[in-house]
């Protein structure tokens, strides 16, 4: 594929114009106009060039009054990404498209028979013959893999991990090798998934936030101003390892869990604590336990009010937004797009 010539543009209003059009079903070149604060004619000119690089595509207005019919531009939704999800021992593939949109999932199931590197082989063996069967692998922006703790790319192994075994896997040598392609990101899966959050609400930008997943594992992130916080040693925001009372943690508190309120003073002590050490703005919260979201975030709210006496100001926003995969995958998407645009921009 020929690359654009947009060196008079930057590249981050290029990556604003493609987000939009990626968002919209289709959308004219006025509205991004509008939407992106640039001109009209800085606009075209980022449309034309991606438009001659088919990455997105362009129809006719349908609209019976008189005049011109606008051209309306949406992404080509052939262009996907593959991810990779290593976070648990169930290890999952999802392919998503560059509009954010699933496309396929592929579940591995782990066989306690065998080694966890003697699975992990099995599971990028499925994948490579997934990618094989199909025919546009032309159109595959890239491959991503989301891992439960601190990638070190110098070392190529993951550390901190909550799946030991994968401390001495070298982790994006071993998926070349077998799947016969480059990996092109390796990162922490909440990391990921707080990239994803703040992408869609670019109104908390400017402000401290607290990705939080509770399901199977908990484990959190941190933003501040749109950045990962990841600490020293990278496990900043790791609230799974919060300590609780008698040297317990968070994790362990919530798994072991038999009833919902007994779940619902649990989170709201944690939650009480990082508004007294973080203070964040918001909470984005990811949750996979067999309760409603909005009635956990509910419940959660009222404990804080009543029994922690946190005023309303203080409180943090919750936000939750149900998908249908994981969010840690979209942050992916959401990354090697970015890189899959800058290559194809001169």
């Amino acid at each position: 594929m020929e690359r654009a010539s947009l060196y008079s543009i930057k590249r981050d209003s290029i990556k604003n114009i493609y987000s939009i059009i990626s968002e919209s079903d289709n959308i004219s070149r006025l509205d991004i106009s509008h939407k992106t604060s640039l001109s009209l004619m800085t606009v075209g000119k980022v449309v034309d060039s991606l438009l001659e690089l088919d990455v997105i595509r362009q129809v006719k207005e349908t609209r019976r009054t008189a005049g011109r019919k606008a051209g309306l531009v949406s992404a080509n939704s052939d262009y996907y990404s593959v991810v990779l999800d290593i976070s648990t021992k169930e290890f999952v593939m999802t392919v998503v498209d560059v509009t954010l949109c699933l496309v396929d999932t592929m579940t591995y199931t782990y066989n306690r028979n065998y080694y966890y590197d003697e699975n992990f082989h099995l599971f990028l063996k499925n994948v490579a013959s997934y990618i094989s069967r199909r025919n546009d692998t032309d159109k595959l922006i890239g491959i991503g893999i989301t891992v439960p703790g601190t990638y070190i790319a110098s070392e190529d192994r993951v550390v901190g991990a909550k799946i030991p075994e994968l401390s001495s896997i070298p982790i994006r040598e071993t998926a070349k090798r077998i799947l016969g392609r480059d990996i092109n990101l390796v990162i922490r899966n909440v990391e990921a998934a707080a990239i994803a959050g703040i992408k869609m609400m670019p109104e908390l930008m400017d402000s401290i936030v607290i990705y939080m997943f509770v399901g199977d594992t908990v484990d959190g992130a941190l933003l501040c101003n749109g950045k990962i916080q990841s600490g020293a040693h990278g496990f900043a925001c790791d609230i799974g390892n919060m300590c609780f009372h008698f040297g317990d943690i968070l994790e362990n508190r919530i798994n072991g869990c038999t009833s919902f309120d007994e779940l619902i003073q649990i989170l709201s002590c944690a939650i009480h604590n990082i508004i007294l050490i973080i203070d964040p703005k918001a909470i984005m919260f990811e949750c996979e336990i067999p309760h409603d979201p909005g009635i956990v975030i509910t419940s959660v709210k009222n404990t804080l009010l009543h029994h922690y006496k946190v005023s309303e100001m203080r409180i943090p926003e919750f936000i939750f937004s149900p998908s249908a995969f994981r969010r840690s995958n979209t942050g992916v998407t959401f990354l090697m797009r970015d890189a899959w645009l800058d290559s194809l921009i001169k």
